[in-house]
């Protein structure tokens, strides 16, 4: 593992959607889902009205493109479900990159720092802001300029 992303922020900020947004991007690249929780396949990223925000747009899923593997997770808000999105990342694949949802701090921040820890990869911690009261255009530019700041980091 190189690289160890966490996306940080409140609830309702569009973590998940970054990530999806992310995730969407990733196989516009040319990348494939190597393996994903509930046989999840490219038409999830079909952008459709639910996957605007929230649930309606987790997933945990692993991109593979050559010979470069990058975890995505959406889940974050709690440790159950950080250990479940860990799990998930280490099991059986190994990643190159893994880019996943974090609260800004508490056990889901400590369980990726100990994962970074144990593959002594580099560490980025990016805060999503949350903006009240922009209209849906305003919050999906914010969120595809936080997807280009996580492609850089990983390509």
């Amino acid at each position: 593992m190189k690289k160890v992303i966490g996306l940080n922020g409140k609830s309702n900020c569009g973590k998940s959607r970054t990530l999806y947004l992310l995730g969407k991007s990733l196989i516009e690249r040319g990348y494939e889902i190597t393996r994903s929780e509930d046989s999840l396949s490219k038409y999830f990223f079909s952008d459709s009205p639910q996957k605007q925000q929230g649930p309606g747009c987790d997933f945990r899923a692993i991109f593979s493109l050559g010979n470069k593997t990058v975890g995505v997770t959406s889940w974050g808000d709690n440790k159950e479900e950080m250990k479940k999105n860990l799990d998930f990342i280490e099991d059986g694949i190994e990643c190159d990159f893994v880019v996943s949802a974090s609260r800004t701090s508490g056990e889901t921040k400590k369980q990726l720092q100990d994962i970074r820890d144990g593959y002594d990869a580099e560490w980025f911690w990016i805060k999503q802001k949350y903006v009240d009261h922009s209209d849906y255009e305003s919050r999906e530019q914010r969120n595809q300029k936080m997807v280009e700041k996580l492609l850089a980091l990983i390509e």
